[in-house]
């Protein structure tokens, strides 16, 4: 009986740690994760290169996509698969904004393990259409592939965003 009492006491305090680690995620994060169901912790990372143009109605956002995963990722090229969001604190929702920025290609690009060769990264641009405001606002750029392996894609989604922040 005992011994019962210590495993269910151990099970309680493993129970309690692992319940206390989990972070509840924010409605503005459930909306997104359901808009864009692409797992988004996979390696890929987006870092913030230069934004032009911030105060106006055309800015221009440009991005270094890297890959730290361990797998080689496939992208359509030269948008990388890019998608700008807003969050609209009024709806409660995610809301999908026009990029300016169009491409005549539709060529594709392979990113390999970052280390395993020289196309690790790249860099996508991106020109959200956005009200001429002159409030600060925050876009949501994230770009999307696929897993490649043995010489073919897989189907398998990976993605990363990065929040920008505009200033007027």
């Amino acid at each position: 009986m005992r011994q019962v009492r210590i495993y269910l006491g151990v099970f309680l305090v493993l129970f309690l740690m692992a319940a206390c680690g989990k972070e509840e995620l924010s409605s503005q994060e459930k909306a997104f994760a359901t808009l864009v169901p692409v797992p988004m912790d996979t390696g890929l990372r987006l870092k913030l290169v230069d934004v032009r143009d911030a105060s106006s109605a055309a800015p221009t956002i440009d991005l270094l996509i890297e890959n730290h995963s361990n797998d080689q990722v496939w992208f359509l090229a030269p948008g990388y698969g890019a998608r700008i969001f807003i969050y609209s604190e009024l709806d409660g929702e995610w809301v999908e904004v026009d990029d300016r920025i169009v491409s005549a290609s539709e060529s594709e690009d392979i990113l390999v393990p970052k280390g395993e060769g020289i196309n690790w990264g790249a860099i996508a641009s991106v020109g959200p259409s956005i009200p001429d405001t002159n409030e600060t606002m925050t876009v949501r750029v994230v770009v999307t592939g696929e897993i490649y392996r043995d010489g073919r894609r897989t189907g398998e989604e990976v993605g990363a965003y990065i929040d920008v922040t505009l200033q007027p």
